[in-house]
């Protein structure tokens, strides 16, 4: 069962009870203090609950990638996961980072697009740029690498990569 910051449990039948619905009126909300407690609530309550999933799901991906066990536990996280989060619900550039890479490692792994892993990595590093670009970019060459024929777009990613994140040698 999953929980909240203050340890109280994440009831998700509830949530997607709530949201399953319309979401009230902003109207409603400053004219009803309860309700706008209510909401307050329940989007903290929805935005933890997308923080575990993506978590889970991530955990669960790396766990697939180096091929240690079945995928079947990574397929239940990450669809459950795109139940609840996508990239527009994300705020921080690092968790829409980290949804693009399940849900290319899931499309990868689980259904067997690696096609559809390209697109949406592809999609994920138009506005990126340092780590975060890098992370996206090192993924994309693993996938690159499964594909006959475009074994020559790793390696223009790596020069790329090389290029723009230079390793530094010091001597002693």
């Amino acid at each position: 069962k999953m929980r909240s910051e203050n340890g109280g449990p994440i009831d998700a039948a509830s949530l997607a009870q709530y949201f399953g619905a319309s979401e009230p009126d902003k109207e409603e909300l400053e004219d009803d203090a309860e309700a706008r407690k209510t909401n307050e609530g329940m989007n903290e309550r929805r935005k933890l609950l997308r923080r575990i999933l993506l978590a889970r799901a991530s955990l669960a991906g790396d766990i697939a990638a180096e091929g240690a066990t079945p995928a079947a536990g990574f397929d239940e996280a990450a669809r459950e996961l795109k139940r609840w989060a996508t990239a527009d619900d994300l705020k921080d550039d690092e968790e829409r980072v980290d949804l693009a890479i399940v849900l290319a490692r899931h499309a990868r792994i689980c259904q067997d697009k690696k096609a559809t892993a390209i697109s949406i990595l592809s999609k994920a590093k138009k506005d990126l740029s340092g780590k975060l670009l890098k992370r996206v970019d090192e993924e994309l060459i693993e996938v690159y690498g499964l594909i006959d024929g475009t074994e020559h777009l790793g390696e223009n990613l790596k020069e790329g990569v090389a290029a723009r994140s230079p390793v530094l040698k010091r001597g002693v």
